[in-house]
């Protein structure tokens, strides 16, 4: 089955844009919240063509609603036995019975033309990412992760951030969880870049994510600002032109930018391709989205030699690049998580207009501590993890 991504921060927005693109039969395969420090929450949902007569858009959205209404309303002072107990409550299954009661009314199904009955066979699970909130502890683990190279700065952040984890690869996912990265919210105007060390990947994570806002249906335009290197701005020329993407071409005086923004629809994202030492003295003057390329491939040392000057307070998160190249994540996910910052994607393969992917704790966690049940939530990494 063929699926499409949609991401944004209207759930009815995202499913009338489905029943456009996909018509009204449509299946929702997954639908989840994304939770973002200091913004509101975006919503993921997967979807695919439906065959034959159907309803399911319309019991999937009654559904999602509720479920969304119910996650933000979950009260901090929670358990983490009782976050665990909703989760399992909400995914087992319970169909549009719970959904009524947390707020979809048999009405509103009704008024739709859904009846009530055919709701549990349509039903998928929705997954909710709860940030958990905990004290301060000392785990037994924190041996286990210093064994396999985590650095006492990425053991101070773990054991504050997931002290009651009952193990160290739960304790990795979990941080993961809480360390989110941040993006432009979706009807904002902004310029995203990737910056790094040279040879990191920058630029082909850049173009990827440019890719990877089409695909969620914003509009993305390719901004070549690097003169610096050596054929920097023919080489996204060629990305824009093979993958039809606009590209225009500044100096890093941004006149040519601020153009391009005036005619530019709201919610644009301008991808800005600029030499990473220029970034943090001349800034595009709009709201701005830098990520960090770190490396799969650099070892600690290299890590803190080449990587470790271009962390500012301002990073929005951070990329792996060259993901599947090497097996051991250990030092990339020490490095990220002692400074505190989300990882937003993986960027990774040869195929430039297919490479990146979202950065799933579980699977990441399984290049530090492989799962000996060998199953992972990420099939594309459970080859090389």
């Amino acid at each position: 089955m063929e699926t499409k991504r949609y991401i944004g921060s209207d759930l009815r927005r995202l499913f009338a844009r489905i029943e456009r693109e996909l018509g009204p039969d449509a299946v929702v395969v997954r639908t989840r919240t994304l939770l973002r420090e200091g913004g509101d929450p975006l919503i993921e949902v997967i979807a695919a063509p439906g065959e034959g007569e159907g309803f399911g858009l319309q019991v999937e959205q009654a559904v999602a609603e509720s479920l969304l209404q119910r996650v933000m309303r979950i009260e901090p002072q929670l358990t983490l036995g009782e976050l665990e107990d909703l989760l399992a409550r909400e995914s087992g299954g319970e169909g549009t019975e719970a959904a009524l009661e947390e707020g979809a009314t048999r009405s509103d199904l009704e008024e739709s033309g859904t009846s009530a009955a055919a709701a549990p066979e349509q039903q998928r699970a929705f997954e909710p990412v709860f940030v958990f909130r905990s004290t301060q502890g000392d785990p037994a683990w924190q041996e286990e992760l210093a064994r396999v190279g985590f650095s006492p700065a990425a053991l101070a952040v773990v054991a504050e951030l997931a002290p009651e984890s009952p193990s160290a690869r739960g304790a990795i996912v979990a941080t993961l969880r809480r360390l989110l990265p941040r993006f432009p919210s979706e009807e904002e105007q902004a310029a995203l870049a990737v910056i790094g060390a040279p040879g990191s990947g920058r630029t082909t994570a850049l173009v990827r994510m440019a890719i990877d806002c089409l695909d969620a249906g914003r509009p993305a335009v390719l901004v070549a600002a690097d003169h610096e290197r050596a054929a920097a701005t023919e080489l996204l020329r060629a990305y824009g032109e093979a993958l039809g993407i606009e590209v225009i071409e500044d100096d890093c005086d941004w006149r040519a930018l601020a153009r391009a923004v005036r005619r530019a629809a709201a919610g644009t994202c301008f991808f800005v391709d600029a030499p990473s030492d220029a970034w943090f003295e001349r800034r595009p003057p709009l709201p701005t989205y830098a990520y960090l390329a770190v490396p799969r491939t650099f070892q600690t040392g290299a890590l803190e030699a080449l990587v470790a000057p271009y962390v500012d307070e301002e990073i929005a998160g951070a990329i792996l690049t060259f993901a599947d190249v090497d097996t051991d994540l250990t030092p990339a996910l020490s490095f990220v998580i002692g400074r505190r910052l989300g990882l937003a994607f993986l960027s990774c393969g040869r195929d430039i207009a297919s490479g990146i992917t979202e950065a799933d704790p579980a699977a990441l966690a399984s290049g530090v501590l492989p799962e000996k049940t060998g199953e992972l939530s990420n099939g594309r990494l459970s080859a090389t993890a």
